[in-house]
């Protein structure tokens, strides 16, 4: 199996009406990743197609170093073509940068992440396993059923849907997972990873866990989706990134509320409270001290970036 890299061609224009477009031109099949070799592609692809670089305003790529990068990225050759390119951060990119750094802000959530793969995994290898839980699922607010879900390296919104089917059928999971414990067809292996998974879920940080980041990543959800409309402006992207930091910093004091939802996830949850593996000079301090503070400080750190990243950007476009 071969595997190619691509880069996506989008060109985006102001209609005579004055509405703005976008149009996907082409995949870029490429074998270098530096920016000038980048450049080189792009320049030529708009050369086939008579479409003048000097008329470009504004160039909008990730974050990786060849793509933004103020000397040798791509945007910096772009400008050496036309100094008036200006390059602008995509903000669904950089967004997504946030969620996928935060998984690493902390071993507990590491952790649970690794346990919503885990449990993933265990279902999706075995047809007979998968029909034990999906036929226990519960739909979601639009009546469809959520069945569990793969999380990605690169597309945080999975993530998003991944920990929504565990969060809204949490009780009904377990259910099946003590359907297979007990179903002698199973064999031993089969049995001990089933129960195994269920302890997981009977823990209240598990629970805690799946509710807290159930409620942040559908906010982030939506953040995302409405940075990537068409019709989108740096002023409105830069409203609705400083909406989301205001937002997290908002859950800062909402600790016992979560805590409290967790319990009702699933009767069999455990009710001591969560995240006790703090070391002997860590025992004296509260749960909100170590964990809770600290994902909502790293969450807003990563989100303070991006918002001066596009507001830098927004005051030098105007």
């Amino acid at each position: 199996v071969s595997h190619l890299d691509q880069l996506t061609f989008i060109l985006r224009y102001v209609s005579p009406e004055g509405h703005s477009q976008e149009r996907f031109l082409k995949f870029l099949p490429i074998e270098s990743h530096t920016g000038e070799a980048l450049c080189e592609f792009v320049l030529k692809v708009l050369g086939e197609m008579n479409i003048d670089i000097a008329n470009c305003r504004e160039q909008c790529y990730d974050n990786a170093a060849n793509m933004s990068g103020v000397y040798k990225g791509l945007q910096a050759r772009i400008k050496e073509v036309n100094a008036l390119v200006e390059w602008v951060p995509c903000a669904a990119h950089t967004l997504n940068l946030v969620g996928v750094n935060s998984v690493n802000c902390c071993f507990e959530t590491a952790d649970f992440f690794q346990f919503v793969q885990n449990l993933f995994n265990f279902c999706s290898k075995s047809t007979a396993r998968w029909n034990i839980v999906t036929a226990g699922l519960k739909p979601n607010a639009n009546k469809r059923i959520e069945t569990l879900k793969s999380l990605s390296n690169t597309r945080w919104a999975a993530h998003a849907d991944a920990t929504q089917a565990i969060c809204i059928s949490y009780a009904n999971i377990q259910k099946s997972l003590r359907t297979i414990v007990h179903d002698t067809n199973h064999n031993a292996a089969t049995r001990n990873e089933a129960r195994s998974l269920d302890k997981k879920m009977d823990k209240l940080e598990t629970a805690f866990m799946c509710t807290v980041w159930h409620f942040i990543l559908q906010r982030f959800e939506k953040a995302s989706v409405a940075l990537q409309a068409v019709e989108l402006d740096l002023c409105k992207a830069v409203d609705l990134v400083r909406s989301l930091r205001d937002y997290i910093g908002g859950l800062r004091d909402q600790f016992d509320r979560f805590e409290s939802q967790a319990k009702e996830l699933s009767p069999t949850v455990s009710q001591v409270p969560p995240l006790q593996r703090w070391s002997s000079q860590r025992d004296t301090k509260s749960p909100q001290v170590y964990f809770w503070w600290w994902l909502i400080d790293y969450l807003l750190k990563w989100i303070a970036g991006m918002l001066h990243m596009i507001t830098s950007t927004t005051l030098l476009a105007s």
